[in-house]
């Protein structure tokens, strides 16, 4: 059985985004054991150099996943069933996962008082660069204050500011549909596959065992992933430093199962759209759906 805990240091975030892609093409395509892992075919798909490729599948071999055999190249170990959890965050990840939980712990009531980054590193296992690019970009926002004595605390105003949420749902009806609409949009079909199976699974767990961080997350991640298929780097960067703010009030929304489930189908019908290559309807049916949790938001504060 491959070896899920080692998890080289050294990689940088293409390598660590090409591992993930070619796990999602092996259990995509469900690739038996020694199948070939083919450096040129991997490099077009993705638009990169061989190098890359080539450093990806390497730690891949370190992870016990593929091996490499001299002159005719890489293969897989183990069945596309069998891979372990490998779990290789990028540094925008980190920092988006990080700054996410802080949020989120604020909201539940779990990071009410001032806090130390220490604190902070030790309770949500983040390493100390993504953690400070984190707090920077919660500081920037005007989110949290630095106390006198090194400590931090999050801003008074975090929990009243009904003008600005409405602004940020506008912000991302402005930017979100039309993200989709990008001449350089592209998300490969089995991350699409992806998305889809975690919205379906969650889904039918509503009603038996479902946690609400993990909806969260997953509703994160599948929006995170289409804002940067769009491969407009200034779409791409004002979403991902704004708009997590104006979705961190719809963690109360995930409470009420109805409303949940409402969300998982707009997501099955935006990907299923994407997978069909019906971008405007696609973009139609984001900008609907942001406008209903808006909807939902403003009936909460009422």
């Amino acid at each position: 059985m491959p070896n899920a805990n080692q998890s080289p240091p050294e990689i940088s975030d293409l390598q660590r985004e090409l591992i993930s892609e070619i796990l999602e093409i092996i259990r995509g395509n469900r690739m038996a054991a020694g199948a070939s892992l083919r450096e040129s075919s991997i490099a077009r798909k993705f638009n990169v150099s061989r190098s890359p490729v080539r450093a990806a599948l390497d730690h891949l071999c370190d992870l016990g996943v593929t091996e490499h055999i001299a002159g005719r190249g890489y293969f897989l170990i183990c069945d596309a069933t069998d891979l372990p959890d490998i779990r290789l965050e990028t540094t925008f990840q980190s920092v988006r996962r990080i700054y996410n939980a802080m949020i989120n712990a604020h909201i539940d009531g779990s990071l009410a008082g001032a806090f130390h980054t220490s604190e902070i590193a030790d309770r949500f296992l983040v390493e100390n660069r993504p953690l400070n690019l984190a707090i920077q970009r919660l500081q920037t926002q005007e989110l949290i204050e630095q106390t006198g004595d090194d400590r931090w605390v999050f801003s008074n105003s975090l929990k009243t500011r009904t003008e600005d949420d409405a602004d940020m749902y506008r912000f991302r009806l402005l930017l979100e549909p039309s993200a989709l609409l990008q001449p350089g949009f592209s998300i490969s079909a089995e991350k699409i596959a992806a998305l889809r199976a975690q919205q379906v699974d969650l889904m039918n767990r509503l009603e038996t065992n479902f946690d609400v961080s993990e909806i969260y997350d997953a509703n994160d991640a599948l929006h995170g992933s289409l804002i940067t298929a769009c491969h407009n780097r200034f779409i791409i960067n004002a979403l991902n430093y704004y708009e997590p703010v104006g979705r961190m009030f719809e963690y109360r929304h995930y409470q009420e199962t109805a409303r949940t489930q409402t969300a998982c189908l707009e997501h099955i019908d935006i990907l299923d759209r994407i997978a069909a290559g019906k971008m405007q309807d696609a973009a139609n049916l984001m900008h609907a759906h942001i406008s209903a949790a808006f909807d939902a938001e403003r009936k909460i504060r009422k």
